[in-house]
């Protein structure tokens, strides 16, 4: 079990879940874990939660998947950086978004938002690159402004 996977994924989710499938009980401590199903053991057993590997899959009682939503190892790495960085990500970029809905990956470790202006890049050895892109620079290359040194606790 990846510790704040659920968490981001009610984060994400949360509205869905209650309007479109009555799933109301969000507090992480109340599902209980096993073979990738997260589950309510004291409660309203209806649903659970098979995370997969590129999407969640919510099912009924009987185990039948209801619907599936979209997921990925990679969108929960960058919604944890970003739970772990807020604070010094709003200093590096004046208008960042933590929405993360607006993020789109754009390579296989880079991430985008605001119109691929702001880039988070996972690089090796639990270096994380930020950059932004800058109209004054010629090619359309984007312009580095730092590292921060992070490791992925769900990982």
């Amino acid at each position: 079990m990846r510790p704040n996977e659920l968490r981001n994924f009610f984060k994400k989710y949360s509205e869905v879940l209650k309007d479109r499938y009555n799933v109301t009980d969000l507090n992480v401590n109340d599902w209980k874990y096993a073979n990738n199903t997260y589950y309510l053991e004291d409660g309203w057993p209806l649903y659970s939660l098979t995370f997969e590997y590129d999407c969640v899959s919510l099912n009924n009682e009987d185990g039948s998947t209801i619907t599936t939503f979209e997921w990925s190892n990679k969108l929960n790495k960058l919604m944890n950086f970003i739970h772990d960085n807020n604070d010094e990500l709003y200093k590096i970029f004046p208008y960042f978004t933590s929405n993360i809905d607006e993020w789109e990956l754009h390579e296989p470790n880079t991430w985008v938002a605001n119109g691929g202006w702001e880039l988070i890049q996972f690089c090796k050895n639990n270096v994380v690159a930020i950059m932004l892109y800058d109209d004054s620079i010629p090619e359309g290359f984007p312009e580095f402004i730092t590292t921060i040194e992070w490791s992925d606790s769900d990982e």
